[in-house]
């Protein structure tokens, strides 16, 4: 029994870091979760628009807030020179920081959100703000 307990429980824990969501395309909403919960920026944004669609502003915001965001993405390897010269030189991998961008749609929504009062108390400084992310 105590091995069944331990293989449940880490089939769960399993679940925080599943990045394959292939295998869930056949079920739209279980799909979009899953890929929002893996940083996908229009998952999130849509998640967030039903949300706030279906009145749920505190889920809406959560989700759009994810969306609106720009991160940074760190799972690709670049490669730099060694400056050992073009012909005699070789490439080493390194690591840069190369961002996502946040879904200019979300950050519509979050100040509209923020600018009327929908849902959340009027919040200027707010809207202003994602006002200004998808103005640059």
């Amino acid at each position: 029994m105590r091995y069944v307990l331990c293989f449940i429980f880490l089939s769960l824990s399993g679940c925080a870091t599943f990045k394959d969501c292939s295998a869930l395309s056949g079920d739209p909403d279980t799909y979009r979760t899953c890929l929002a919960s893996n940083g996908d920026k229009q998952a999130q944004y849509e998640l967030g628009r039903n949300a706030f669609d279906g009145g749920d502003t505190k889920t809406a915001i959560n989700w759009l807030q994810k969306a609106a965001l720009s991160t940074a993405d760190t799972s690709q390897p670049v490669f730099i020179s060694t400056g050992a010269g073009i012909n005699n030189g070789y490439f080493m991998p390194a690591v840069r920081r190369q961002g996502i961008e946040g879904n200019v749609n979300a950050q519509r929504l979050l100040a509209k959100i923020y600018e009327e009062g929908l849902g959340v108390e009027v919040d200027l400084k707010r809207a202003e703000k994602y006002r200004n992310m998808f103005k640059n």
